[in-house]
């Protein structure tokens, strides 16, 4: 069996100026995708709840009302609600399954759930990505400052070797 090797620790101080602009590229570009992922996240986890509490709304009363009824995300086709005990539940890939409101309830309930987990997993995945980003930010702005020291010291000495 083999193992993950723990993460090791890199000086960021022994890096070459280039290879740290790589690096802050690179955090950065992570950085955006796993903000956009959550994003997505944050999204699927508001329809489902939104589409939980569509359920609160079935109730006896509502049989026989017009409804608009959703065929695809942006297309919504006028009907009537013929069933109140029962829905039918998109669970993805163009499957859709009946289901009683409580299994509903409990599926829309597990989902949100489960992204949950997935959002908290990523957010401090996207917080460790931001110290390392932070930390090689430091780096960088601390090796261009003795860059450019160096080289203002490297002019004044051939302007003091002229007089």
């Amino acid at each position: 069996l083999s193992r993950m090797a723990a993460p090791q620790s890199i000086n960021l101080a022994t890096i070459p100026l280039e290879n740290l602009q790589q690096l802050r590229t690179q955090l950065v570009e992570e950085n955006d995708f796993l903000t956009k992922s959550f994003q997505s996240l944050k999204m699927a986890s508001s329809r489902f709840a939104e589409s939980r509490s569509c359920l609160a709304a079935m109730t006896p009363s509502q049989l026989g009302k017009r409804v608009l009824v959703p065929m695809t995300s942006s297309l919504y086709v006028p009907g009537e609600l013929a069933a109140v005990d029962s829905v039918l539940v998109d669970i993805g890939t163009g499957y859709a399954v009946k289901k009683t409101l409580p299994e509903a309830d409990a599926y829309f309930a597990r989902k949100m759930e489960y992204l949950k987990e997935n959002m908290e997993k990523l957010q401090y995945t996207i917080s460790e990505k931001r110290q390392g980003l932070e930390a090689v930010d430091m780096v960088l702005q601390q090796k261009m400052a003795a860059q450019q020291q160096g080289q203002g010291q490297g002019q004044l000495g051939s302007v003091a070797e002229e007089d």
